[in-house]
């Protein structure tokens, strides 16, 4: 039981004295454990290796609290919905996991730290934890009227960048739609004052979107992240969203990312966190335009980050 004491005091009124104080008294009747630094944590693996975990207890502990942490896959889905990217689970053998989190009586807090390996490979990957089961006991009683707080959990989203793939060599080998001289190889030849634009309306085969582009990258490719620089410069652009998908057949097509291409005037890259994939065929889908007006429609550069061949 807590109890907290209250008195009431003024400046301006006559208030008795026999008759302004209260205790107001708390009987915990489930005492939570939680995880007290919840939230959503961005690592950049070149910097830190730690990932520290807080788990306590909001009260004078008496027990030996035994704490279970375990991951939670749901989490990551909510995570990609809500911010349209495509983080997968963090590989198993790419960090250490604590053997045990134990609260000892008297202590109402505790660090629990994972620890990232050196051979974590480019891509977007989260670690999502929280407590899965607890045991607690009294000099050797169990106790069974702990609970855990459902709400607290947290994501590590760990982004390792990939280096930029050389694409030199590459080709452009399927376009739906193109203009004489903004041709789409031109969103791969590294020149910034170069871009793919589809067919005006008024040029024979103009169409509207879904537009989409075939890229023969000639090698397998660990595709971790992919850019996409806008027209900008204050041109019309009604791109509304993309997509991605690899291949390494040209026939099977994994769908790799989503997500906006917001081209408001001014010249920005776009960065796509897209599932790790190895392969060396990429496709772009522009599904529509804002009200499906497209054209115009353009992109100046496509890259990608990942790891060429077996390195």
């Amino acid at each position: 039981k807590y109890v907290l004491p209250l008195r009431l005091i003024s400046n301006d009124l006559a208030i008795n004295p026999a008759r302004n104080t209260s205790f107001l008294a708390f009987t915990i009747l489930e005492p939570i454990v939680h995880i007290s630094n919840a939230g959503v944590y961005n690592i950049n693996p070149d910097l830190t290796s730690t990932m520290d975990i807080q788990i306590g207890v909001p009260f004078t502990n008496k027990w030996d609290i035994l704490c279970n942490l375990t991951e939670d896959l749901s989490l990551i889905d909510e995570y990609n919905q809500i911010n349209k990217v495509n983080f997968t689970l963090l590989p198993e053998n790419a960090y250490t996991a604590p053997e045990s989190v134990t609260l000892q009586e008297g202590v109402s807090q505790i660090t629990a730290s994972y620890q990232l390996k050196n051979n974590l490979v480019p891509g977007n990957y989260i670690l999502p934890i929280k407590i899965g089961s607890i045991t607690a006991s009294q000099g050797g009683v169990p106790n069974n009227s702990l609970v855990i707080d459902e709400e607290s959990n947290v994501l590590f989203c760990i982004v390792k960048e990939g280096n930029k793939i050389n694409k030199s060599g590459w080709e452009v080998i399927e376009c739906s739609s193109e203009h004489a001289g903004n041709e789409a190889t031109y969103m791969i030849d590294d020149n910034e004052s170069t871009y793919w634009h589809c067919k005006f309306k008024n040029e024979a085969g103009s169409s509207v979107p879904p537009f989409h582009f075939i890229i023969d990258m000639k090698k397998e490719i660990t595709i971790a992240q992919i850019d996409l620089l806008n027209r900008g410069d204050g041109a019309a652009n009604n791109i509304k969203w993309v997509e991605f998908y690899a291949s390494n057949n040209n026939s099977e097509w994994d769908k790799i990312g989503a997500g906006d291409f917001n081209d408001e005037g001014t010249r920005a890259t776009f960065r796509y966190y897209v599932k790790s994939t190895k392969a060396r065929y990429l496709k772009l889908i522009i599904p529509e335009g804002y009200g499906n007006n497209c054209p115009p429609a353009a992109i100046r550069e496509l890259t990608v980050y990942g790891l060429e061949g077996n390195n």
